[in-house]
């Protein structure tokens, strides 16, 4: 599937739902976000994430979170905060924490190698992508098999 068509579909899937469509982050805050995973985590922030970002600003899909850049009004934590959390325990330093699926599973990037995994509690690696919406895409369909069908 695309990285078009993943958008498309879960665009389709929150208004379906009843979800507003977060709007993207802007340039800006994409910018202080890169910096602070940088000096805080020691990583690099993957540029296809990031873009995603700019388009929408994470979700909240039937229990599939995708962190915003910064926390929102509502409460939801960012994606800083959410890294400094899990770092509280014994988290691999290698890995940055996008989103998490009902808080059992988890979306990651794992530097160096630059994959995209979706990890259980135990750090099992479950799936492994190349890019942000495949691995988008491949939670969708493992965790929600009946939301990207059709």
């Amino acid at each position: 599937m695309s990285n078009e068509a993943v958008e498309a579909k879960i665009r389709t899937l929150l208004e379906t739902l009843g979800e507003p469509l977060p709007p993207g982050a802007g340039p800006p805050e994409l910018e202080r976000l890169r910096a602070e995973v940088r000096t805080r985590f020691a990583l690099e922030a993957p540029g296809d994430w990031l873009e995603f970002l700019g388009r929408m600003n994470g979700f909240e899909l039937d229990g599939l979170s995708l962190f915003p850049a910064a926390p929102s009004d509502d409460g939801a934590g960012g994606v800083l905060d959410s890294n400094a959390e899990i770092r509280l325990g014994s988290w691999p330093s290698e890995r940055l924490l996008l989103g998490s699926e009902s808080a059992s599973l988890y979306l990651v990037h794992e530097a160096p190698a630059g994959r995209y995994l979706l990890v259980d509690r135990t750090s099992k690696i479950l799936v492994s992508r190349p890019t942000f919406h495949q691995i988008v895409s491949a939670t969708l369909r493992r965790c929600h098999p009946n939301l990207l069908g059709g």
